[in-house]
């Protein structure tokens, strides 16, 4: 055997012979060879441009734009808005944005960093003292030629998985600035936080110690209907069910989606009139509201910087302002936004909006019931500030006696369709449940009624109170609250 050879491309091959081809011999194989040793991707771009190299620059290309990467420069509309906008990155199938996603400097966002941070501290990002944290099943990112994950993997959230995070979290600590061990309750001046449309500051991250809960008397409990508000319905029993932390009960009874939004603190009534020193007045309403004139709505807040209440009483489209204390008085020289209280307590918090069954079937001024409920809902939801507002949005249910084809059941659904559309990763379909698994998680034998009404697309009514059409018995509400509950904790937004 020869010692080895130099190949005319000037390179030895020692102890082999000159059997190989050179690499010059390789660029003049045949289409038929190229074919069997380079990706079918690329001998279908090639076919198409005999460049070798941008071939394999288009192939990357498609293969990134296949995996749902971002790619290529600004073009004026960053993916998410912001002082430290989203430019480009790793995205869902439905174009939600994920952690694995960058500004226009090539960095990692700051508010995705402040989340990590604040995951990592809350395991505890101490060398050696992290607890075991089981991955979830990634659902996209990146891997190696071998099928081998990197760390650049996102969960069915969208966020980088908490097992990243646990072993990203001791490799920081050497670079961290003391190196000393973070504290497991970070003081507020490191965390990011955002400003309310009335001035409060809330966290970023939306904070789970307590789980807001509006909606109507579906959330409120129905005491007149055997449904205790204090220890039955279901924003009390998932304060049973949480392993930290509690709820606030912010529904109310006989309220439209208008309403219950206008005390979270969605939609903001705007009056006009005169402030007296003290005591009660009628103030002008600026926005068309759709308010129950059936029956009274009440909040507590601020009016013009000025604590007080709002009472709206009976049909009147007037409210009623007091002010909490007397002072001097002031006139609202323009249509001047009331500021609910509880809406800005909470608005913070983890939330979870149920709205919508007391428009269904009313006439209002405020236009199409199934539109006036998703415009409520919708502010609701947007006037979350967290970078990630984590919001269970649950829909509208339907009575007994609406079946498939009745009116008020095709307005549920055109609300249910809009809403999860709208919100894919905070939409659960409660009414679905209500309908086809709730009875059976009872342990309740349908009856041919029940079975009936199933098959109609509606709720049983084994399941409610005894002659009543739309509420859930007490039982039904402790279901409830489990499914909130698993939905909350399969998302991650509670402790």
């Amino acid at each position: 055997m020869t010692n080895g050879y130099t190949d005319a491309d000037g390179f030895y091959h020692y102890g082999e012979a000159d059997t190989d081809p050179t690499f010059s011999q390789l660029l003049n194989r045949s289409a038929d060879a190229v074919a069997l040793a380079v990706p079918p991707l690329i001998v279908d771009i090639l076919a198409a441009d005999a460049t070798p190299v941008n071939a394999a620059a288009a192939a990357v290309d498609a293969k990134l734009a296949d995996a749902g990467v971002v790619t290529g420069a600004l073009d004026g509309s960053p993916l998410v808005d912001g002082p430290n906008p989203a430019a480009g990155g790793f995205v869902g199938d439905n174009g939600r944005v994920t952690d694995l996603t960058f500004d226009e400097s090539g960095r990692v966002l700051t508010s995705t960093i402040d989340d990590w941070a604040t995951r990592m501290i809350a395991a505890g990002a101490v060398p050696g003292t992290l607890t075991s944290i089981t991955e979830g099943a990634a659902v996209g990112g990146f891997v190696g030629d071998n099928g081998r994950l990197t760390d650049l993997v996102v969960d069915a959230d969208g966020r980088v998985p908490d097992s990243t995070l646990e072993d990203w979290a001791p490799r920081l600590q050497p670079y961290l600035d003391p190196p000393a061990p973070v504290p497991v309750d970070p003081s507020p001046a490191r965390k990011l936080t955002a400003r309310t449309s009335s001035g409060a500051v809330v966290p970023v991250v939306s904070d789970p110690s307590t789980i807001a809960c509006w909606g109507d008397s579906l959330t409120e409990g129905w005491p007149y209907a055997a449904v205790d508000p204090a220890t039955e319905s279901w924003p009390a029993v998932l304060a049973t069910l949480l392993a930290a932390g509690t709820t606030f009960n912010g529904g109310q009874a006989g309220e439209s989606a208008d309403e219950i939004s206008l005390r979270q603190g969605g939609l903001v009534i705007r009056l006009s009139g005169t402030i007296p020193a003290s005591g009660p007045v009628d103030l002008d309403v600026a926005e068309v509201i759709a308010w129950r004139l059936d029956r009274a709505w009440d909040c507590v807040g601020t009016l013009g910087g000025i604590p007080g209440a709002l009472h709206r009483d009976g049909a009147a489209l007037t409210v009623t302002f007091t002010r909490t204390a007397d002072g001097n008085a002031v006139t609202l020289a323009d249509p001047t936004p009331f500021y609910s209280a509880p809406g800005d307590l909470h608005a913070g918090n983890v939330q979870v909006y149920f709205g919508g069954r007391n428009d269904i079937g009313y006439t209002s001024p405020a236009g199409d019931i199934a539109e006036r409920v998703i415009t409520a809902t919708v502010a609701a939801v947007g006037r979350l500030t967290a970078t990630r507002p984590r919001v269970l949005v649950l829909g509208t249910t339907t009575a007994t006696t609406e079946k498939t084809g009745n009116a008020n059941h095709t307005a549920v659904l055109k609300i249910n369709d809009t809403l999860a559309g709208l919100y894919p990763d905070a939409y659960f379909d409660i009414r679905g449940y209500l309908v086809t698994q709730c009875i059976y998680d009872l342990g309740i034998t349908p009856t041919a009624t029940d079975l009936a009404n199933m098959a109609g697309d509606t709720l049983p009514p084994s399941i409610m109170v005894a002659d009543d059409a739309v509420h859930y018995s007490a039982a039904t509400s402790a279901q409830v609250a489990a499914q909130i509950h698993a939905q909350l904790a399969l998302k991650g937004w509670i402790n």
